[in-house]
C-alpha cells in the first residue's frame, strides 16, 4: 500500500485523503504515513538519480533497516516504474538556462561637452541563454544586455580561467568521479 501511495505521490502530488483513511487503518496520525511516504519517494527518487544498480539498490534497502519483503516490494516499485520516476523526475526538474550565443560591441565615447580630451571605452554584451525545454515545449530563449568596462571584463575573464584550471585539477576530478 505504501508503494501505491509513493507512486501516486510522484504522479499527482500528495493525497491527504488517502493518508487519513491509511491512518484509520493502523491507528497512527496522519502526519505518521506522510512522513513515511515522503521519505520512500525520497529514497526511489535518490537512487533514481543515481542510477543505483539493482544490487546497490538491494543493499540499501537491506542496510536501511527493511525486511526481505518489504526489499522485493521496493524492488518492484523501483524497477517497473522507471519510467514514471524518471518523467517525474523530469518534470519537477528545475529549467536552468543554457548559454547560446553572444554578441559584443566595443564603444568608445572620445569627448563630451566638459571634458573634451576624455576617453572612456565600454563593452557591450547581449548574451542570449536558452531554456532547457520541458517535454515537448518549444525552446525559449531570454536576452540579456551587459555592459562592462575593459577592466572588468578583463578581471571576469581571469576568474574565468582559473574555474577551469580548477576544474580540471586532479582534487576536482576526484570529486567529479564520486558524484557521477
Amino acid at each position: 500500500d505504501f508503494c501505491r501511495l509513493a507512486l501516486d505521490y510522484l504522479k499527482k502530488g500528495p493525497n491527504l485523503k488517502l493518508y487519513s483513511a491509511a491512518a484509520q487503518k493502523l491507528q497512527v496520525e496522519v502526519n505518521v504515513i506522510q512522513l513515511a511516504v515522503e521519505g520512500l519517494v525520497y529514497l526511489i527518487v535518490k537512487s533514481r538519480q543515481h542510477n543505483l544498480s539493482k544490487t546497490d539498490f538491494r543493499e540499501l534497502i537491506l542496510s536501511s533497516g527493511f525486511t526481505e519483503e518489504q526489499e522485493a516490494a521496493l524492488n518492484e516499485l523501483h524497477d517497473s516504474n522507471e519510467v514514471d520516476i524518471d518523467s517525474a523526475l523530469s518534470y519537477l526538474a528545475p529549467s536552468l538556462m543554457h548559454y547560446h550565443d553572444l554578441e559584443w560591441r566595443f564603444d568608445v565615447q572620445v569627448a563630451s561637452r566638459s571634458l573634451i580630451r576624455q576617453t572612456i571605452p565600454k563593452v557591450t554584451l547581449k548574451l542570449t541563454l536558452q531554456e532547457s525545454p520541458q517535454a515537448e515545449e518549444e525552446v525559449k530563449y531570454k536576452c540579456l544586455l551587459l555592459e562592462t568596462d575593459p577592466n572588468n571584463l578583463k578581471h571576469l575573464i581571469q576568474k574565468l580561467d582559473e574555474a577551469l584550471v580548477e576544474m580540471s585539477s586532479q582534487h576536482s576530478r576526484r570529486l567529479q568521479r564520486i558524484f557521477k
